[in-house]
């Protein structure tokens, strides 16, 4: 992460064929973290923005975790715009403390990829915190941008 902002790409977006399974895939700066969630009582919503949650967990520092604490559909307000609407709610874990976040994102053609957009919309600034308080550092005393430059 270059940048003081978390803004993964969403690269997938899949339903198991029998509609028991979500995968979400995100690439931030080709770093690919994948997270999947069960299906149940038939909320596909919930399943998209749990496994959105999953895949950023991944992508967070050792002791930091994204979890979904609701996440809601819209229907569209006709006297301002065509299109519904996703909210949701996620909370941010770290060593140092729990913090709710709100997210939402316009339903453009896909209600299941608004979910994981809405996850993400609640994300940027305070993951952004908690991955440079928790960023590696090189040998040579800087801050590690890319994971990689830890290896070896």
């Amino acid at each position: 992460m270059t940048d003081s902002v978390f803004r993964p790409i969403i690269t997938i977006v899949r339903k198991r064929m029998d509609d028991t399974l979500i995968e979400v895939t995100l690439d931030d700066e080709g770093r690919l973290a994948s997270g999947e969630a069960q299906v149940t009582d038939d909320d596909e919503l919930a399943a998209a923005a749990e496994a959105a949650c999953a895949a950023v967990t991944t992508m967070a520092p050792s002791g930091a975790t994204v979890s979904l604490a609701w996440v809601v559909e819209h229907a569209a307000v006709p006297e301002l715009d065509r299109s519904g609407y996703v909210t949701a709610a996620v909370t941010v874990t770290d060593q140092l403390r729990t913090e709710r976040l709100l997210g939402t994102a316009f339903v453009r053609t896909d209600a299941l990829v608004a979910s994981v957009r809405a996850v993400l919309d609640a994300l940027p600034r305070r993951l952004a915190q908690v991955i440079a308080q928790n960023q590696p550092v090189t040998p040579d005393g800087d801050a590690a941008t890319d994971f990689s430059e830890l290896d070896g």
